[in-house]
């Protein structure tokens, strides 16, 4: 295979951090040779990256690649990333694409996107729902913004991570999709902790309150955290850092504001998730919120077993 035909079937990946790591092991596993940038030497030792390449710079990656994807915290990290003296642009060829996958803003990848078209270089967003579960089982949700030329030459990558591939628009739109799920997710989460905290401490089986908001009006995908953590107490190691949730939902607090959309209920998780990280929970997994809950009502949602 000639060093043209490898790029072309090549991916870089920037940030293979708790969703990262399993979205390109996904690619790993449907044939794509895989090139990996990653600050964190830890990262080199992950097994289920084994049979990927590394490269030492974001730049080297995309000179490698035809297409190079990125998943990291933010939009600060995305711009160095990208836009620095070794970012993605600096090793891209003309034709080629980038796609970011994280959980950033609009203005961001229009930006990023605008750098990229004075190189002839392709931008897509497709930031993800469905969390490490859906990141290991190649089976997340993918939100793009992009042309559909682009949608159609990427579609193949977007199916070896997600089952559902939603093209929502041009670039940014799918920014804007990922904030808006988020403030939902994040919402439903902080809500369903306080209302089983309710029902647990009035003496209900909390396996039976779940049950009954499935199979009534309270169910959302978000009660997935009390079979899957809360009812275990597995805060520790963090699925998803207390932390990077916050962040998430100020980033998605500061797009309302900039669109001049008046919230009420949102700010008011947002400050409470602040005082959750403040008082020494950042680093825990989001799920953990709920013991500051359990502990000023004096009872504890877990069940024999630890659930699922």
């Amino acid at each position: 295979m000639g060093q043209q035909e490898t790029r072309e079937s090549s991916v870089g990946f920037v940030g293979v951090g708790n969703m990262g790591r399993h979205m390109a092991a996904s690619l790993l596993r449907t044939g794509y040779r895989l090139v990996i940038c990653d600050p964190r030497a830890a990262a080199r030792d992950d097994s289920v990256l084994a049979a990927a390449s590394w490269a030492s710079t974001p730049a080297e990656a995309a000179r490698q690649c035809r297409t190079t994807i990125t998943s990291l915290p933010g939009p600060a990290q995305v711009e160095e990333v990208v836009l620095g003296r070794e970012g993605i642009l600096a090793g891209a060829q003309p034709g080629d694409f980038y796609i970011d996958m994280s959980t950033s803003t609009p203005a961001c990848i229009r930006a990023v996107a605008a750098a990229a078209a004075q190189r002839d270089v392709s931008v897509l967003d497709a930031p993800v729902a469905g969390g490490t579960r859906g990141a290991r089982h190649g089976t997340l949700t993918i939100m793009v913004g992009a042309s559909p030329e682009s949608f159609e030459h990427c579609l193949p990558v977007f199916q070896a991570m997600g089952e559902q591939i939603i093209r929502v628009g041009e670039v940014g739109a799918g920014h804007v999709a990922k904030l808006v799920n988020n403030m939902m997710t994040i919402g439903n989460a902080i809500v369903a902790m306080e209302a089983m905290v309710v029902g647990t401490k009035a003496g209900v089986d909390p396996r039976t309150l779940i049950e009954v908001a499935q199979a009534g009006t309270g169910g959302s995908f978000s009660l997935n955290l009390f079979p899957y953590v809360i009812f275990g107490g597995k805060f520790d190691p963090a699925k998803f850092a207390l932390s990077l949730a916050t962040k998430d939902l100020r980033i998605a607090q500061d797009f309302a504001d900039e669109l001049g959309v008046p919230m009420q209920v949102i700010p008011a998780i947002l400050a409470a998730m602040t005082r959750a990280c403040e008082a020494g929970l950042a680093d825990r997994d989001w799920s953990s919120y709920i013991t500051l809950l359990e502990e000023a009502a004096d009872v504890q949602v877990r069940v024999p077993g630890g659930g699922q």
